[in-house]
Parts: C-alpha cells; structure tokens; sequence
C-alpha cells in the first residue's frame, strides 16, 4: 500500500518535518510476514552507492541478449 500525504499543508513552524519523521520511524517499527518493511525509495541512495561501486547487475541470460543486439 502507498499513501501519499501533502504535508505542506500542515506546516506551521516545522510541523511537516515532525510528522515525516514520525511516520517514518512508525513504519520502520512495524513488520510483516515478510521481514521489515520499508517506505518506498528508502533503499535508493544505498542501491545507487552499490551500483556505482559495483556496477548494475543484469541477469546473464538478459545481457547476452543485449550482447547480441549491439553485434
């Protein structure tokens, strides 16, 4: 599920940041079957850091085929 919320409208003095801050932190303590769960993009700046260092992983049967294009 992805709820967005237009905390603009809340602002007044920092109130935004707060509930931003407080919503994040409710979702980083909640759990499911599944494991952790995460708010979407809070893995980005970790998955660009990896693909920049490591380069992007591509399946091979996928790259072959790119191979093959590009010959």
């Amino acid at each position: 599920m992805f709820i967005a919320l237009d905390l603009a409208s809340l602002d007044d003095g920092g109130a935004a940041a707060h509930v931003a801050d407080e919503i994040v932190e409710h979702v980083r303590a909640a759990s499911s079957a599944g494991g952790r769960v995460r708010y979407p993009g809070e893995r980005t700046l970790e998955t660009r850091r990896r693909n920049l260092a490591e380069g992007i992983p591509v399946e091979p049967a996928v790259w072959r085929e790119v191979q093959e294009l590009a010959a």
